[in-house]
């Protein structure tokens, strides 16, 4: 993960943005930079946690843990970090 922020202009370079997330065990917010926008979620806890999503498409950039999507929501495994190319910065997580 070191290596994808010195080497990505995006997470190295790019704005951060707020996310609107009622799920207090996920930490999430975008970086922008050039046109591009990526979606970056930490799972902070030591359970699974699952998300409502508007997010319709990504491309995922980063995981170190696998995660679930069923077109509406997420699921995380504890303490994994992803990241996710987006096409909007109009997401919510609930």
């Amino acid at each position: 993960m070191i290596n994808l922020k010195q080497t990505n202009d995006v997470l190295k370079y790019g704005d951060l943005g707020q996310i609107d997330n009622t799920e207090l065990k996920l930490m999430t917010y975008t970086r922008t930079y050039n046109g591009e926008t990526y979606l970056v979620i930490h799972n902070m806890s030591q359970i699974d946690v699952t998300a409502e999503t508007n997010l319709e498409a990504y491309e995922v950039i980063y995981q170190n843990e696998d995660f679930v999507y069923d077109n509406t929501s997420f699921t995380f495994i504890p303490y994994s970090t992803t990241i996710l190319k987006i096409s909007t910065d109009e997401i919510t997580f609930e």
